[in-house]
């Protein structure tokens, strides 16, 4: 009886966490992918000196993982985020050149890692997509931050710590660049 169990407990959970990422996969018409294999490295890494691993994901994770990139998709269009993705692949984790990742987006290819937080997770997908609407709209938002930020202000300028909310900045590093600001914004 115990086996019994087990085996329609295994067997249900698989069938969940497949459902979610089916019903991720039709909703915004990427393929999502949970089992290393070959097509994980379908990008050249090694020809372009990158060291990339990854480690497989659990079931269990995987329907977690599935969940919070769902609660993270659903702030957006569906027509942006399948402009944003091509492919999704869940892991374990991600090493990246000797550096742990949780989010790595490369060429339209989204890894993501399940080996911390829920809210990193989220934060790091959101800055991702600020990042790729950022790079293909930029002027859309050139003239609006420009006219918000302080007219003796260039981006790079060194601002002190405590004049940084005054002058409109959520951190040091939104002070640095328009990019940085917009991603600053867009991720909170």
């Amino acid at each position: 009886m115990k086996l019994i169990l087990s085996f329609f407990f295994i067997f249900s959970f698989t069938v969940c966490h497949a459902n979610k990422m089916e019903e991720l996969a039709n909703r915004y018409n990427i393929k999502i992918y949970s089992t290393l294999n070959n097509h994980f490295y379908g990008i050249n890494w090694k020809e372009n000196n990158f060291d990339i691993r990854f480690t497989q994901i659990s079931d269990k994770e995987t329907t977690v993982v599935s969940n919070i990139i769902d609660s993270c998709f659903s702030s957006y269009y569906p027509e942006i985020i399948t402009n944003c993705f091509d492919e999704i692949f869940l892991v374990h984790s991600i090493t990246f050149n000797g550096q742990k990742m949780t989010v790595l987006n490369v060429a339209n290819l989204l890894y993501v890692a399940a080996d911390t937080t829920k809210q990193e997770i989220l934060n790091q997908i959101h800055k991702n997509i600020a990042e790729i609407i950022f790079d293909k709209y930029h002027y859309l938002f050139e003239k609006k931050f420009k006219k918000l930020n302080p007219s003796f202000f260039n981006y790079g300028d060194n601002i002190e710590k405590n004049n940084l909310v005054k002058y409109g900045f959520i951190n040091k590093n939104a002070s640095k660049s328009l990019k940085n600001d917009f991603i600053n914004l867009f991720v909170l």
